[in-house]
C-alpha cells in the first residue's frame, strides 16, 4: 500500500547530543553530516541508513538494552579488540555497561551503553557468511552490508573498522500481526528468524529491523522512530487519505492531521502521525483469540517518508536481543492477549534545495 522506495533513517533519543555524538563518530565510524541545537545527523560512509539523534536533557528515561543499534565488522578479532578498546576508553566516553563478547543467533558481538543509556551492539558474521547458502538467508540480512570495504586508514588506532550500520530492533507480542502490518501496509520484505524473531526490511537494501516478541515493553518519546522514503509528496497525502477512510480496516485505530512547516532550506514539511495497530488483530479478535479491552500505546514509532521526502516510519524502538548478556523475556507463548499496538508519522521535504537542485536523497537536503 505505502510502496516506499527505502528504510532511509532511524531516530534516537539521548541526554547529551554531544556526548552521544562522540561515541557515534570515534567509537562507531559515523560521520556528521548536520547538527542543530537540539539534533544531529549521522550516517556511516558504507550504509544508506541515516541516524538522527535528539537530545531530551539529563531527565531523559534510561532504555533498556532491548532498545538497541547495530554495526558489523569483517572479522571476530575485531569484536574482541573493540571490547578492549571500549573498556580500556569507558571513562573517558563516559560509557555504560560492556559486555564480553558472545556468540548469538550466528553472529559474534559485544554489547555496551552509550552516554544517553541507548545500547549498541558492534557484531561480527564471518563464520556465518562463510556457506553462501546460509548467507543468503532472511534476505541477506547476514552477508556484507557493503560494497567497497572501509579502510583502517580512515578509522585508525582503535584495533577494529566498523564497516556498515546494519539494524535496529522494535518490540512485538503478536509476531504475526506485525508481520502481516508490514508486508500487507507497510510493503516491506519480512523473514522469521525464530519462533520469536522476525526480521524486517526493505528489498532493495540490507538494513533491517529485528522485531521480537516481548512481554510488558516500556513505552518512550517519539524521538525512537524509523524512516520510510515514498516516491512523492501525492503519495503521502494518498497515504494519509487511505488512513482516513480505511484506517479500522487497515489496523489504524488514531490518525494525526497533515501539516505542513517552511524549512531553512526552501523545503516544507507534511507530517502525520499515525497509532497504528498491526492489521491481524481484528481477524484474530473476530475468531476470539484476541482481547476486546482497548490495546495500550507500544513502544513503535515509525515515520513514512517521500523521496526528497517522506512517509517517515519512525518507530519507537523497543526489544530485541537473547544474548547471553542481555537474555530477552519474550516468549512465542503468553498467557495475555497478543495485542500490538504500534505509533506512525508521515511526513514530507521538497524536491528542491538552496541551490534549486533536486538532491539524490532526503538526506542531502540542507536542515
Amino acid at each position: 500500500m505505502i510502496q516506499p522506495i527505502a528504510l532511509a533513517a532511524t531516530h534516537m533519543e539521548c541526554r547529551n547530543l554531544q556526548e552521544s555524538m562522540a561515541v557515534m563518530t570515534e567509537l562507531l565510524a559515523f560521520e556528521k553530516i548536520s547538527e542543530k541545537p537540539g539534533e544531529a545527523t549521522l550516517k556511516h560512509p558504507n550504509s544508506p541508513w541515516v541516524l538522527i539523534l535528539h537530545e531530551a536533557g539529563a531527565d531523559a528515561p534510561a532504555k533498556p538494552m532491548h532498545n538497541h543499534w547495530g554495526v558489523r565488522v569483517m572479522t571476530t578479532a575485531e569484536v574482541d579488540k573493540a571490547y578492549e578498546y571500549l573498556t580500556a576508553h569507558k571513562q573517558q566516553y563516559k560509557l555504560g555497561a560492556i559486555g564480553k563478547p558472545t556468540w548469538s543467533h550466528g553472529s559474534y558481538s559485544c554489547y555496551f551503553v552509550e552516554p544517553g543509556t541507548n545500547g549498541w551492539e558492534i557484531e561480527c558474521y564471518e563464520d556465518f557468511s562463510r556457506k553462501e547458502a546460509a548467507a543468503q538467508k532472511f534476505g541477506g540480512v547476514k552477508k556484507p552490508h557493503w560494497e567497497e570495504i572501509y579502510p583502517e586508514e580512515r578509522f585508525p588506532g582503535r584495533g577494529y573498522v566498523p564497516q556498515a550500520f546494519t539494524h535496529g530492533t522494535l518490540v512485538a507480542t503478536d509476531l504475526e500481526a506485525n508481520k502481516d502490518f508490514y508486508t500487507r501496509v507497510l510493503d516491506l520484505e519480512v523473514h522469521r528468524f525464530s519462533s520469536h524473531v522476525i526480521y524486517v526490511k526493505h528489498p532493495s537494501t540490507k538494513t533491517y529491523i529485528v522485531c521480537a516478541l516481548r512481554e510488558n515493553p516500556k513505552v518512550f518519546s517519539p524521538n525512537f522512530r524509523n524512516t520510510l522514503t515514498v516516491a512523492s509528496k501525492d503519495m503521502v497525502k494518498d497515504a494519509h487519505r487511505a488512513f482516513s477512510q480505511s484506517g479500522k480496516e487497515l489496523g489504524v485505530s488514531e490518525l494525526f492531521p497533515l501539516q505542513e512547516n517552511n524549512g531553512t532550506a526552501s523545503f516544507c514539511k507534511w507530517a502525520c502521525a499515525i497509532c497504528a495497530r498491526s492489521c491481524g488483530a481484528r481477524r484474530r479478535q473476530k475468531r476470539g483469540n484476541i482481547s476486546t479491552a482497548p490495546p495500550r500505546p507500544r513502544r513503535l514509532f515509525t515515520v513514512i517518508r517521500a523521496r526528497f521526502a517522506s512517509i517517515s516510519f519512525a518507530k519507537r524502538f523497543s526489544t530485541m536481543s537473547r544474548s547471553p548478556m542481555f537474555p530477552s523475556s519474550c516468549s512465542a507463548t503468553s498467557s495475555r492477549p497478543p495485542r500490538s499496538l504500534h505509533r506512525w508519522e508521515a511526513s514530507f521535504f521538497s524536491a528542491k534545495t538552496p541551490s534549486g537542485k533536486s538532491p539524490k536523497a532526503p538526506i542531502r537536503l540542507a536542515r
